[in-house]
């Protein structure tokens, strides 16, 4: 969606509390959310579990004075002020799924993490309950996805460095023992691991799959990001021929 006027800013505002909304309420929102409709829910959503916001007798409560409120500078502040109030475990859970990608499905997420099944199934109930994923439609496995691109975007980029290199390659080897067909993924997850050995595998292995199926751009591609990587002169001549 594009950005909402201040008026469907109040509109959406007004549906979301059912309620008339105040003009200091709408002016602190709007000038922080510059009327993104996703930034102006996750706003509110942080406003409500940081009890600013609260719901009582029937109506909803705010400060009199909107300079008593602390609205978040940024929707990652938001996001991640809201992801902090999980337990650790279950914060642990969402990074590993944001470093699978924006979708991501129950196995393979099960695969790759070092906790029980039943810790896992709370952590995704509790971030269902919420709205931070939700259960998308797929034959077979069981899919979540993040309810915004933003999300587990600023959830990846919360991990430091050599902990982001550990849950890409948990993510690697979780998919290698489920999905080994996967070999883009695989190519990806490796590389940003620092396995540049198993990454180049993957690569060429995607490389001469999309070759075959006369797909020549996304093999150029795959090729490409092989011969990026440390290569010995012989694996370097072979790419390039395949390249060519």
């Amino acid at each position: 969606l594009s950005r909402f006027s201040r008026e469907e800013t109040e509109a959406m505002l007004a549906a979301l509390f059912a309620e008339e909304i105040t003009p200091a309420f709408l002016e602190g929102i709007y000038r922080e959310t510059e009327g993104n409709p996703f930034f102006v829910e996750e706003v509110c959503k942080s406003l409500i579990e940081s009890g600013q916001l609260y719901h009582q007798d029937g109506a909803w409560h705010r400060p009199q004075n909107m300079s008593d409120m602390v609205i978040p500078q940024s929707i990652r502040v938001a996001i991640q002020s809201r992801i902090a109030r999980f337990p650790e475990p279950y914060q642990e859970t969402l990074n590993l799924a944001a470093i699978l990608g924006r979708e991501f499905d129950f196995d393979t997420l099960l695969e790759a993490s070092e906790l029980d099944e039943d810790t896992l199934l709370d952590a995704l109930e509790a971030a269902e309950d919420a709205q931070i994923i939700e259960e998308v439609g797929r034959k077979g496995a069981v899919t979540f996805s993040f309810v915004h691109a933003l999300i587990p975007n600023t959830l990846v980029e919360g991990v430091r460095t050599l902990r982001r290199r550990r849950l890409h390659q948990r993510a690697a080897m979780a998919i290698e023992g489920l999905h080994p067909e996967a070999f883009e993924d695989l190519a990806y997850h490796y590389e940003q691991s620092g396995d540049e050995e198993r990454a180049r595998t993957y690569y060429s292995k995607a490389g001469r799959r999309a070759a075959a199926a006369f797909a020549n751009q996304e093999a150029e591609s795959h090729f490409r990001a092989a011969l990026d990587l440390e290569l010995s002169e012989m694996d370097r001549a072979d790419l390039t021929y395949d390249l060519a």
